[in-house]
């Protein structure tokens, strides 16, 4: 086959291409160019320019690798739906959690032994153990590699979500058996030969698509009013708003409010060690007492 240059298509992935090739290009014309300049200089330039250039490509290449991860599909599916806020969330998630496990491991190790170490967090190594339950569910069959294929990676009906009457969305994964035939009993689906049996991969496709039809002929606050509270493992989407107020979240006091700003709750809870929570400090505010500590110190 040949490429058709004077397709619309190809021109504008040629134009979409420039920024990335220049961007690219920059970054590996200079470092030529200045390895060319460090063998003029004295014995060592050259191996300072290298170590120097690794340190220059260090962001890059740290989230690069993990965008590439197991979190891309989910970067990805945020990205498209133009949800910036999902998308640094879960990025940011990515990066922190390991090495927020490790540094509580690394100081266990130091009140127990009185000896120090090193905690070697990369997030390649985070991300690919976060996903051991993803592997777990991939090498017993539950997911493929292309999405959508098995029962955790949305191609099941009755672990979904679905759009409502009112533009707003509910969710629904009733994994047990005992569960899905509440849901089918309360959904009037019991003696739909679609929802006869919920492992029936074949039926799959056309069940999203009754599901996708049933669901929006109601409200969510009408499905809720129908189904949460019971057995068939069913929540509402909710914004942030809409979760801080939820009554399980306010029962829980699973947010907190400080002046003025809601803001999630120090978790988990502990029945003795209550943490105390307060404003977030402004620039500056605490320079004159750490200079007087230092002081002081020395």
């Amino acid at each position: 086959p040949r490429i058709n240059f004077k397709h619309p298509g190809v021109r504008r992935v040629g134009v979409l291409m420039l920024p990335a090739l220049l961007g690219v290009s920059v970054g590996q014309i200079n470092l030529l160019l200045d390895t060319m300049l460090a063998t003029f200089l004295q014995l060592g330039s050259i191996s300072w320019l290298y170590y120097s250039d690794r340190l220059l490509e260090l962001p890059l290449a740290l989230f690069g690798i993990a965008i590439a991860t197991v979190i891309l599909p989910a970067l990805s599916r945020d990205f498209s739906a133009s949800e910036p806020g999902q998308f640094s969330a879960k990025l940011d998630w990515g990066i922190r959690m390991v090495l927020l496990f490790g540094l509580m491991c690394a100081l266990t190790h130091a009140q127990k032994t009185g000896q120090g170490q090193i905690v070697d967090s990369a997030i390649t190594d985070g991300s690919a153990y976060i996903s051991s339950l993803l592997w777990m569910m991939r090498n017993t069959g539950q997911v493929q590699d292309e999405l959508g294929q098995g029962w955790a990676d949305w191609g099941s009906p009755w672990n979904n979500t679905y759009a409502c009457s009112d533009g707003k969305f509910i969710s629904i994964c009733p994994l047990e058996p005992q569960f899905y035939a509440d849901l089918m009993q309360r959904l009037g689906l019991t003696d739909n030969p679609v929802f006869a049996s919920q492992w029936d991969q074949a039926q799959w496709p056309e069940g999203i698509k009754q599901l996708t039809a049933l669901f929006l002929t109601k409200t969510r606050d009408q499905w809720c009013s129908e189904l949460e509270g019971t057995d068939v493992c069913f929540g509402p989407v909710l914004n942030l708003t809409e979760a801080a107020q939820h009554p399980h979240n306010v029962a829980r006091n699973t947010f907190i409010t400080i002046d003025g700003v809601t803001q999630p709750a120090p978790a988990p809870k502990f029945s003795v060690t209550v943490p105390e929570v307060g404003a977030m400090p402004k620039t500056g505010q605490h320079t004159e007492e750490i200079l007087a500590s230092i002081n002081d110190s020395n």
